[in-house]
């Protein structure tokens, strides 16, 4: 099992683009307005915008991997007739 990412200010990593980490913390606090239960995560996450480092970008990522995967279910293609079938059960 993963163990939770521990992040702090006190970081040995180097450091990532904080345009682009300020813009994705953006996204993330418009997003909260319908998705009350990463308000938490993308508040602390947004505590490192001044001086973020790959293991807070990494946390983004996967915050928003674990978002992406509960927005958009599993797909199967299937190779019978080529089209796509879409179970929506599965996730």
């Amino acid at each position: 099992m993963q163990e939770k990412p521990k992040i702090s200010k006190n970081c040995t990593e180097e450091k990532v683009d904080a345009t682009q980490y300020k813009s994705l913390i953006g996204g993330l606090r418009y997003l909260t307005h319908t998705r009350p239960d990463i308000t938490f995560v993308v508040g602390h996450v947004s505590r490192f915008m001044e001086d973020p480092h790959k293991d807070h970008m990494a946390a983004i990522k996967h915050l928003l991997s674990y978002e992406l995967g509960l927005a958009y279910p599993r797909r199967k293609k299937t190779s019978e007739s080529g089209s796509l079938t879409v179970t929506w059960g599965e996730i």
